[in-house]
């Protein structure tokens, strides 16, 4: 129909049972940056193969590492959707710095040092599990105030 826009992110995930969305898209759904990804990220196991589409870029995780900060929220068109808590989602975009625009990144940090919601001690928690634990603690020192 040509009224009818299909959920490209509930499609993919329907056929990916083993797939988060993280990275950029993640920062998207979270309201943490405010371009809407062209290109939709998600995170999997290392080792396990997904139906890949040209507009998904994948990452890789150790499985012990892949549903740390897993949870579930409606996506733009209402649907419910795995995606990565908002700690987990810095936390990835502080691990895969080289791989994200920077402008992503930098308004991604800043937008979620300035929410209330935000969970410092999760976020450190999740930092010393995924090995990153000195570089997100520099980023908290920059953005805390004095």
């Amino acid at each position: 129909h040509k009224d009818y826009t299909p959920d490209t992110m509930k499609i993919y995930q329907k056929m990916n049972k083993k797939m988060i969305y993280s990275n950029e898209t993640a920062l998207y759904l979270h309201d943490l940056v405010d371009r809407y990804p062209m290109v939709y990220t998600a995170t999997t196991i290392s080792g396990y193969h997904l139906r890949k589409k040209e507009n998904l870029k994948l990452y890789y995780v150790k499985e012990e590492l892949w549903d740390i900060g897993k949870m579930e929220m409606k996506d733009p068109w209402g649907n419910m959707l795995h995606v990565y808590d908002m700690e987990r989602t810095i936390c990835d975009i502080v691990k895969n710095q080289k791989k994200i625009e920077l402008q992503v990144y930098l308004q991604a940090i800043k937008n979620y040092f300035q929410r209330k919601d935000k969970n410092l001690r999760k976020l450190a928690r999740y930092a010393k599990k995924m090995g990153i634990q000195d570089k997100v603690k520099d980023i908290v020192y920059m953005h805390m105030e004095p």
